[in-house]
């Protein structure tokens, strides 16, 4: 597994728990990245710039989620699924050394590997893929 999944998968589990929590995110990303993901240094500095991002820029990240998942309130979602998406549009968006498909293949890979429903990678990538017609092409 490469070195910026693993800090994906990191991020995920960091969102997801500040997510359901509501607790300071820095705390929990240390206490998981410490106890429960004993990642290279590479993984953790990238789940880091992600968690950070994504909780960051929430409300405008959430605005695109509201915005195509229409008459899906965002929080009747999955939380794997609304955080996986979050992380994949922070990519797009703001982080350019990803490029914004890499992005959106990433998050379908979360999506199968971490949810529950067997539509999440559906839902994810179709989301994702109106984000990037939207604003993420600019970017390639």
């Amino acid at each position: 597994m490469g070195l910026r999944r693993k800090g994906r998968e990191l991020a995920l589990a960091v969102l997801y728990q500040w997510d359901l929590l509501g607790k300071d995110w820095k705390s929990l990303f240390q206490k998981t990245a410490k106890n429960f993901f004993p990642y290279p240094k590479k993984s953790v500095d990238f789940a880091w710039k992600l968690v950070e991002g994504v909780v960051l820029n929430r409300d405008f990240i959430d605005s695109f989620i509201e915005k195509y998942a229409l008459n899906w309130p965002i929080d009747r979602m999955n939380v794997v699924d609304r955080n996986i998406m979050r992380i994949g549009i922070f990519e797009m968006l703001y982080f350019d050394e990803t490029p914004p498909r890499v992005a959106i293949d990433e998050a379908i890979e979360l999506s199968k590997k971490y949810s529950e429903g067997e539509k999440s990678g559906d839902f994810v990538n179709a989301i994702l893929d109106k984000v990037y017609r939207e604003c993420g092409h600019e970017r390639e």
